[in-house]
């Protein structure tokens, strides 16, 4: 009785463990893209910036 019991559930653990193994492996692909799209972002923007002295500051100020 109790072989037949552990017989019925050992295709339903299977079962539970691929679709684990599917579903980490799907998270972890979207990850890398997600990462990747963010990086092509930053490389595509060109955000120049300039760097002011303190005396120029306040005279921009004034």
């Amino acid at each position: 009785m109790e072989a037949i019991d552990k017989a019925e559930v050992a295709p339903r653990m299977a079962e539970l463990e691929a679709r684990k193994r599917i579903n980490a492996e799907t998270k972890a692909f979207k990850e890398v893209d997600e990462k990747k799209k963010v990086l092509d972002k930053l490389a595509q923007t060109g955000v120049k910036y300039h760097k002011y002295a303190v005396r120029e500051i306040g005279r921009l100020k004034q």
